[in-house]
């Protein structure tokens, strides 16, 4: 069953959102419940952010927690406690990595669970010559009463600019100076013509 929803959670439309919208900082939603917006800032630097998902209460206001309960083949499982207007959600996500900046996710059906269901996925795109990142978010909750369609939008709009925020407010440190190399020690000859004076 979990790799069945794993499936699921892989098919996604290749295409790309308007550049133009993207540039003046709009999510932009496309098919299948996929967001996306722009964050100027190397996809690596992105990546290092979003793949640490024991520190994602540090960038999505939503999450209460993240605990790492352990990894089984290319799956790795986290325990999460999320803030909603309906209270805390409690539920287990399992992880993987398909493919270069991308992280896939599906509810953990044996752990104990405050939704029904959950899947979706995170994908990184190189913009702008690299100096830019287009984040593509899919994140399907199913609870006991059907979320409408906007609230299903604002949920994705605030991972997405949660993450964006972060990044901008947290950039990664310039690279280190590089050593430079001693200086050459006095040739004898130099010695030799200042000590003559």
């Amino acid at each position: 069953m979990l790799l069945a929803w794993l499936l699921v959670a892989c098919t996604v439309s290749g295409s790309s959102p308007p550049a133009d919208e993207l540039h003046q900082g709009k999510v932009i939603y496309g098919q299948s419940d996929t967001a996306a917006l722009l964050i100027r800032a190397p996809v690596a630097e992105v990546w290092r952010r979003l793949s640490d998902i024991e520190h994602w209460p540090t960038i999505f206001g939503d999450l209460e927690s993240v605990r790492l309960l352990g990894r089984a083949g290319k799956f790795t499982e986290y325990a999460m406690v999320a803030k909603t207007p309906l209270g805390k959600k409690r539920y287990s996500l399992a992880f993987s990595q398909p493919g270069p900046y991308r992280l896939d996710f599906v509810l953990d059906k044996r752990q104990p669970a405050d939704v029904d269901d959950a899947f979706g996925f995170w994908e990184l795109r190189p913009a702008d010559g690299g100096s830019g990142t287009i984040v593509v978010y899919r994140g399907r909750y199913e609870t006991s009463f059907p979320l409408p369609q906007f609230l299903r939008r604002k949920m994705a709009e605030s991972m997405l600019t949660d993450l964006r925020t972060f990044v901008s407010r947290h950039p990664a440190p310039p690279p280190a100076p590089q050593p430079q190399p001693p200086a050459p020690p006095p040739s004898a000859a130099g010695s030799a013509n200042s000590a003559s004076r």
